[in-house]
């Protein structure tokens, strides 16, 4: 029995002896340690196979989790920076369109206009019928004139005292003085229901004699008669087409397309 122990002792040391030798080669190993070497090394490569192998794949997993972190740290910066780019081009629209805006304000007096702000509207996709945050203080009375540097919004109808409401004309009952820009002919254009949805408005009493076209220019006239609050020469919009009156073949009308995207109103500038 004890020299069982004794056999398991020597043969233990031995192992633990060739395993070093063979783990921490001598650079210049003797007749003893080569023979170790030559004998336990297969034995070495053997164990520390598997071992390796399970050290290469815990590796592996580290590295990925690694680049799982990075990867989602650089698609938050990404998102961070579009989202910065986003705001800038926001911003630079918004200033663009008020210096257009102020500029308009200068062309007919500081004193007698105001820039405003669209607070909210009525239902729908259109900006029809909506508010300004501008009212008597600041000057503002009913018929005042609504428009863009695009063209012609429309005119206020209520008045309070930090507000206003505005009647746009795609409103079926807004009626303006209008004329045909190339031939001065005097026209009217109202809102249409049919045609409200579209954002077009329609003119009427055309004379079968006029040579109207698609893209022809129509602004206001500045004439009293269907509607003479409007100053003359303010931009309404183009013609789209151009059709005769199913009623009498003496006259046609014409669907216009307005200057002004109402789909997308932020600013306006209001005569006073």
């Amino acid at each position: 029995m004890k020299s069982k122990k004794l056999l398991v002792v020597i043969v233990t040391l031995i192992l633990i002896v060739s395993i070093s030798l063979t783990i921490k080669p001598s650079p210049n190993p003797n007749i003893f340690q080569k023979i170790i070497q030559s004998i336990f090394m297969p034995i070495q490569n053997k164990v520390m196979y598997p071992i390796n192998g399970v050290k290469d794949s815990i590796n592996f997993f580290a590295e990925m989790k690694s680049y799982k972190i990075k990867n989602e740290e650089l698609e938050a910066k990404n998102a961070e920076l579009l989202e910065r780019v986003l705001k800038l081009e926001n911003c630079e629209a918004e200033n663009i369109e008020l210096r257009e805006l102020l500029n308009l304000s200068k062309k007919y007096g500081e004193q007698d206009s105001v820039v405003a702000s669209i607070v909210s509207k009525e239902p729908g996709m259109w900006f029809n019928v909506f508010t300004v945050n501008k009212g008597l203080k600041d000057g503002i009375k009913v018929n005042s004139v609504v428009l863009t540097h695009n063209g012609l919004v429309g005119k206020v109808v209520e008045v309070y005292e930090n507000s206003s409401k505005v009647v746009s004309i795609l409103d079926v009952t807004n009626q303006i003085g209008a004329k045909i820009t190339k031939t001065g002919e005097l026209v009217a254009a109202t809102g249409d229901v049919n045609l409200t949805q579209k954002g077009l408005i329609k003119i009427n009493y055309i004379t079968s004699e006029v040579p109207l076209i698609e893209g022809d220019v129509i602004e206001t006239s500045g004439i009293a008669g269907v509607d003479g609050i409007y100053p003359e020469g303010i931009y309404i919009g183009t013609v789209k087409e151009v059709e005769n009156e199913e009623t009498t073949l003496l006259s046609k009308y014409a669907i216009v397309e307005p200057g002004v995207d109402f789909r997308t109103l932020r600013e306006v500038i209001i005569l006073k």
